[in-house]
Formats: structure tokens, sequence, C-alpha cells
């Protein structure tokens, strides 16, 4: 059996079949086979207060998931970053105090923002 996490709800599903995009059983995401074979690494689902920041600009978020290659935040008020702009995290529960580069972001509803950050 394999684990996989639904980046946009988050639930966790089984699969049996391996090679092959997947559909997330409860919000019908679909999760490409070449995404999901790029992220082999381990991921831990960790809610932890953050820090981000660039220049005099400081938001606070929370991680959902943790990797050694980088964290998974959201924030529930505006994100004023951009996909591939390079920021200094800080998650001090973990001792991480580190540049990352924004890989994705994604809006919800009522301003709640998501993103992925590959640390440098």
């Amino acid at each position: 059996m394999n684990t996989n996490i639904c980046p946009r709800c988050l639930d966790k599903f089984y699969t049996a079949v391996t090679g092959v995009d997947l559909t997330c059983p409860f919000c019908g995401f679909i999760l490409k086979y070449a995404d999901v074979k790029r992220r082999c690494e381990m991921r831990s689902s960790i809610e932890r207060g953050c820090l981000l920041s660039k220049g005099e600009t400081i938001v606070s978020a929370k991680t959902f998931d943790i990797s050694s290659k980088g964290v998974g935040i959201t924030s529930n008020g505006i994100l004023p970053f951009v996909t591939d702009e390079v920021m200094n995290v800080i998650v001090k529960e973990f001792d991480i105090d580190s540049t990352a580069r924004i890989v994705w972001v994604q809006k919800f509803e009522s301003a709640i923002y998501k993103a992925g950050l590959k640390f440098c």
C-alpha cells in the first residue's frame, strides 16, 4: 500500500497502484504521477508556527508539512510573495532558519493562502 496526502485538502488516502495519475477520493484533486515521483522524499504532516520574511515584509504562517528539502505553509492573511521569489523562512521549534524559494502558491476562500517552499 502507498500512502498519499492530497495537496489540496490534506487528507490521507491509500492506493495499491503505482505509476499512474491518482484522484483524491475526498476532493477530486488529480495528483499527477510525475509530481508524486518527483516528491519521493519523506514528508511529515506537522503544523507549527513559522515566519516568512523578505526585506521589511514579515508574514506569520503555519506549516502543514515539512521535509528535508522544503516546507508547505498556510497563511490566513494576504501572502505578498509570488512563485520563484526567494525569502527567509523560520520555524523555531525545528531550528529551521533558511532561505527558500516559493515553488507554488494557491489562494483559497476567505483569503487563505497555501504555498510550497523549497529550501535553497
